[in-house]
């Protein structure tokens, strides 16, 4: 029997990838019409240069779509504003270069350790922008897309903040992880700004969870890169198959 969960408002979507900034480029991407290529970073240019060269590539890709989401939040708001970042990954390149040095049995870098950590990105984020609400940091496991978006709609239940700022970020895994893990082609991360509350032009999800119907579970950048085209595109449904579930969001525009 499917369950609801609650409608979703979102009040503003952003998605980066190399060459591939925004929504449209996304759906032609999807589409097939159009590739990523090449890995340079967007500029920050609202981020300090100190603060900026911390920053891995995974790391700026969040901020870029974090960012230009959080600019729908006014100032005096923003204290209370929850953030969910989800990874299937993390920064395991970081976390590579690691295990290596310690395989040559030389000193690892307490700044590099803290930099590559599950929650960096998500606190790098909060004290850049001064954010002092919630702050989660997920690997979505099974569930998917569909557990981060639930974790989303506890938040929200639970009257912790009236907006919640979901980022999903990836990046390509090194090259002796690729036969074991779904490879993203490139660096990307996508940023949904929710409510429960509906404003004028926001767009309404009704989310449900259902039962698995056995299809296979996209991985989770595609899910990430589907739900974005769904969202943006004005598409009506969408169902993402995740482990023992399937997900299934609902979408219409409000006036």
């Amino acid at each position: 029997m499917a369950r609801m969960i609650m409608p979703l408002h979102i009040q503003a979507l952003h998605c980066w990838a190399p060459q591939a900034d925004g929504v449209a480029s996304w759906l032609a991407w999807r589409d097939g019409k159009a590739k990523p290529a090449g890995a340079e970073p967007p500029p920050l240019k609202d981020i300090k240069p100190m603060q900026r060269r911390r920053l891995s590539l995974a790391a700026r890709a969040a901020f870029a779509a974090a960012g230009a989401c959080l600019q729908a939040v006014p100032e005096a708001e923003r204290t209370n504003l929850a953030c969910v970042f989800a990874s299937a990954h993390g920064q395991c390149n970081a976390s590579l270069k690691m295990l290596e040095t310690l395989a040559r049995h030389e000193q690892l870098s307490p700044a590099a350790f803290s930099l590559s950590v599950h929650n960096a990105i998500a606190g790098q984020f909060s004290i850049s922008h001064g954010l002092t609400g919630v702050s989660v940091s997920m690997a979505p496991g099974r569930d998917g897309l569909g557990g981060v978006l639930m974790e989303a709609c506890g938040i929200l239940q639970d009257d912790t903040a009236n907006r919640v700022l979901v980022c999903c970020v990836e990046e390509p895994v090194p090259e002796e992880l690729k036969p074991y893990e779904e490879n993203p082609p490139t660096p990307l991360a996508a940023a949904i700004l929710l409510s429960g509350e509906a404003t004028a032009g926001c767009v309404r999800l009704h989310m449900q969870r259902n039962p698995s119907d056995g299809a296979a579970p996209l991985p989770f950048w595609q899910q990430v890169r589907e739900f974005v085209c769904f969202a943006g595109q004005g598409q009506g449904l969408l169902t993402l198959a995740a482990g023992p579930a399937q997900y299934a969001w609902q979408r219409d525009a409000l006036g």
